[in-house]
């Protein structure tokens, strides 16, 4: 299987930065750096350097600051995602009724492997410790990358990030993929 991922970012509208930093009534400092950074990548998907460096030249935050609390937090990537972000819980109970084969059903269906985006910039497939839905495993969430208009909603029981629009397939088997994976394609 040839391995197709992602090798160049989109283009940045840095439209999306202006309007976000003029939605501050106030001078921005690095407290709202966080918010920033989730503002970011719910915009784009990803928080890419364009928009990083832009937010640096026009607010009072050096870009090491930026850059440094961005890394240090596991929630952003600087990496772009797919439109959709495939999620596959591998947690124990997922686990033993066969997400592994799941996953390597979602892995060959793409042709990526996991915490890879597909070339098209349609898919981007992770693997998750639980998402606390145990009793209907295997299951795969399908949700937006982008986060438009506050879609962003909470943590599951156990701290995977969980976005309000988040499609959950319970009990999914290999089989099952390509019906799942159907539904998005053309979206």
């Amino acid at each position: 299987m040839k391995k197709e991922i992602l090798t160049k970012e989109p283009p940045v509208d840095l439209r999306l930065m202006e309007e976000e930093l003029s939605s501050y009534d106030r001078k921005i400092t690095s407290g709202d750096l966080i918010a920033l950074l989730q503002e970011t990548q719910d915009a784009y998907g990803y928080l890419p350097r364009e928009a990083l460096e832009y937010m640096s030249e026009n607010t009072s935050i050096p870009m090491a600051r930026i850059f440094g609390v961005a890394s240090f937090y596991s929630q952003f990537s600087f990496i772009p995602k797919g439109k959709f972000t495939i999620k596959v819980c591998l947690g124990t109970a997922c686990h033993v009724r066969g997400a592994a084969a799941v996953m390597e059903e979602l892995e060959h269906n793409l042709n990526v492997k996991e915490g890879d985006t597909t070339k098209d910039l349609k898919f981007t497939l992770q693997s998750v410790a639980c998402v606390g839905t145990c009793a209907l495993g295997p299951i795969v969430v399908v949700g937006s990358s982008v986060k438009g208009g506050g879609a962003s909603c909470c943590d599951s029981p156990l701290g995977q990030k969980v976005a309000l629009g988040d499609k959950f397939y319970g009990q999914v088997a290999p089989e099952k993929i390509e019906e799942i994976l159907d539904n998005y394609r053309e979206a």
